[in-house]
């Protein structure tokens, strides 16, 4: 009897992260990579069901960058992307066509109105791997327990309080 596939795990586990040590220079980075994170390579099993939107445009090769990807760097799996976790940034991978305009919409949004509208949005810009448009935008922290119950108002407008705290303090949207 076959093995179901291993779903990836894509949900907010409380906001709990765990250090990131650098191998080769033993600092923690931060903010750092959430606890929830995974960290293993993706099956071929998993990415198709990942990817199951016919009309995201060069699904395939959407698919190939998501495996190389997943191989280097640990990652959350969302409804429509997948967030892939640097050191400095993270890159959020179409898995939809809703995904795609998703990270396009981002890349605007942080374009014109940056870190001064009325919802502040981390840095984003559309980054081209293997030709593939990939949203790139500027790493946060989720806040603390504490800090949750003293948001501001504009919080309450970002889907799922998807707000968290850029290295220099800011505190920012890092999802429409």
């Amino acid at each position: 009897m076959q093995q179901p596939a291993r779903v990836p795990a894509g949900v907010r586990a409380g906001g709990q992260f765990a250090p990131d040590l650098r191998p080769d220079a033993g600092v923690v980075l931060s903010p750092a990579v959430p606890a929830y994170a995974e960290r293993v390579p993706l099956t071929d099993a998993e990415l198709e069901t990942l990817f199951r939107d016919p009309e995201l445009p060069a699904r395939d090769e959407f698919k190939a960058l998501t495996a190389s990807l997943a191989r280097k760097h640990p990652y959350e799996v969302g409804r429509t992307r997948i967030v892939f976790h640097r050191s400095d940034d993270v890159l959020k991978v179409p898995l939809t066509d809703e995904g795609l305009h998703g990270s396009s919409w981002e890349a605007d949004w942080s374009e014109r109105h940056g870190k001064t509208g009325y919802i502040p949005i981390a840095e984003a810009s559309i980054e081209y791997i293997d030709d593939l448009p990939v949203l790139r935008m500027e790493r946060v922290r989720m806040p603390s327990d504490d800090q949750w119950k003293t948001l501001p108002d504009w919080t309450g407008s970002v889907d799922c309080a998807q707000v968290g705290y850029t290295a220099t303090g800011e505190l920012v949207a890092f999802d429409l």
